[in-house]
This record gives structure tokens, sequence and C-alpha cells, in this order.
């Protein structure tokens, strides 16, 4: 494909950007208030097309930037597929996607169809606003930094506190209930809002792949780029014995996606 295109993902804080030209990839993040200055730099640089996703590209007025004998095309694409065709930009014909943005959607993509699974109001909302309220702080990568000292287990209660001497029929250091005990230090408190996050979400994804086993499956949004989330992840989908697949560039997941869908539409 020899057309240049700009992918416009437009999320509720952040606006990720992926631009193709010349067969590569190029990756920017931007702030919600930018869209006019992107939309008008791809328009100066004559791209072949402009592509807009994600829960913020139905507000923009693509009237508003039809730009006298310019005839670059302003795409708006349905979100969900974009996200359902990461798989495809991965290559594969067959797949699971969990999308973690404010909250959380699941999308089974088979052969160039898809099907919103299910979802949830978890997600990186929920991480901001408990981020928020429990350690008075709305600044994702200093929670990260916190918690990366924490102990889940002063907060979760897990296995090994209700079953004594390994009677329990899972292992000890899974959660049974989160933020069950009483611990207040920061630190601790700050791996719990990882967790009470993430293994919700772990545990919808083995309950899909239970009936309908899936050998791809795809994390994206922007908290995987949380080492912490990594390892819970890592930590759960060993338990839950599923295999996932991170990617390279999680946070841009589903503009690439809009690449994707653009591309099949006009082969």
């Amino acid at each position: 494909m020899n057309k240049k295109i700009v992918s416009i993902d437009i999320g509720t804080t952040e606006i990720k950007v992926v631009k193709y030209k010349h067969n590569n990839y190029y990756y920017e993040k931007y702030e919600r208030n930018d869209i006019d200055n992107i939309i008008e730099r791809a328009v100066e640089k004559d791209y072949d097309v402009i592509l807009l996703t994600g829960s913020g590209a139905s507000s923009i007025s693509i009237e508003n930037y039809k730009i006298e004998d310019v005839p670059i095309p302003i795409i708006r694409l349905n979100e969900l597929e974009c996200v359902a065709n990461i798989v495809a930009a991965e290559s594969a014909e067959e797949g699971l996607v969990i999308n973690i943005g404010t909250g959380t959607s699941f999308l089974h993509y088979n052969q160039g169809e898809f099907r919103h699974v299910t979802g949830t109001g978890i997600g990186g909302g929920t991480f901001d606003g408990l981020s928020k309220r429990l350690l008075g702080i709305d600044n994702f990568e200093e929670v990260e930094k916190l918690a990366l000292e924490g102990d889940v287990e002063k907060v979760n209660l897990v296995i090994k506190d209700i079953y004594a001497n390994n009677l329990g029929w899972l292992q000890e250091d899974i959660t049974v209930s989160n933020f069950a005990k009483s611990g207040t230090n920061r630190e601790d408190m700050a791996i719990g809002i990882h967790s009470i996050v993430i293994e919700p979400i772990l545990s919808m994804v083995k309950g899909i792949i239970q009936f309908k086993p899936m050998t791809n499956i795809y994390f994206t949004g922007g908290v995987m780029n949380n080492v912490v989330i990594q390892q819970m992840i890592d930590k759960y989908a060993k338990f839950f014995q599923f295999e996932y697949k991170l990617l390279e560039n999680p946070s841009f997941g589903t503009a690439r996606g809009a690449i994707m869908v653009y591309t099949r539409r006009t082969i």
C-alpha cells in the first residue's frame, strides 16, 4: 500500500496518532485539545487520508476541516471495529482483544468479522479515580512507582489467609477479596489499586476462553505500559493457563487497527 495515512485515536484524555508512510509506522501522543493542530498538519503535509476513531471521534465536525483545493478525505471509523482489527494488524486470522481504556471492552475477531463479546466499567478510569480518592495522586506513573514498593497481601485477602496448611484448591497468593484487609500504607494501597483493576479483567478473559479457546489474545490500551500491570497479567495468565501477546506499542493499538480497517476496505 503506497498511501500515506494519518490514524487518530481520540480518547477521553489523550490523542494517539499513528502515521503510516513509506511502509513505516510512526507513533505520537498529544493532549486532548490538540486535535485541530494534528489534522491541520496532516493536511499541510499532504497525507492521502485522515482516519478518526475513539470515543471523541463522534464529536469532531469533519466539515470544519474542509480546506479549499485540498481534497484529503477525513473518515470516521467505528472504534470497536478498529480495536478488533488489531488481530489482523498482528497478522492473525482470529483472536480476542482486550482493550483497557477508560473502561474495558472485549472484542472477538475472526477472518474479517468481529463482535463485541462483553465489557466492564473497570479500567483506566477506575485506576485514575481510586488513585485520586485513596492517594490524592492523579499521575499514573507516580502510582506505578509507589506500587513497585508495595505488598498486595497487606490490602488483599488471599487464599492462604483463609485456608491453613495449603488446603485450598487455588495457589496460595491468589486474591480472594480486594481491599478486604486494613492496610493503609501508601505503597500497599497503590499496588492494591492495580490489582482491583486488572484481576477482574483477567477473570473475565478466563471465562470467555473457557468456552471458546483462543490462541491469539491481545491486550491493548495505555495501562499496558505499566510494569505492575504487566506483572499481574503474567501471574494470572499462568494461573489461568492461557498465553497472551503484548503489543509493541500498546497505547496505539486502536489507531493501528483503524489503518487495517481502512486498508481492507480499499484493497
